[in-house]
């Protein structure tokens, strides 16, 4: 009994080693430095999308029929500048 329990121990170890001496995969990034690092973060940080949605009241006062509504508007913040005012800048340019 106790041959056998060895005998699974060495294989098991022998797998392990086996494991742990392969190469890591290619999709593995492994950085140098810890600024690397922090730049790897920050840019994938800023490719993140990161959507708002403005709610713009709208009406035409030129049609008489029409009722005033809402319109809803998505601007990806990595596109825009931080006011609001580059929002709807951006919103009137994209019409």
């Amino acid at each position: 009994m106790m041959l056998q329990h060895t005998a699974l121990w060495k294989q098991s170890s022998r797998a392990a080693a086996a494991v742990t001496a392969a190469a890591p995969p290619a999709s593995c990034n492994f950085f140098s430095t810890e600024a690397a690092l922090k730049k790897e973060v920050a840019q994938n940080v800023k490719k993140q999308e990161r959507i708002k949605y403005f709610k713009v009241y709208r009406w035409d006062p030129e049609q008489d029929l029409q009722r005033p509504y809402l319109s809803t508007y998505p601007i990806d913040l990595n596109d825009c500048g931080p006011m609001v005012l580059d929002a709807l800048l951006k919103i009137k340019n994209e019409q």
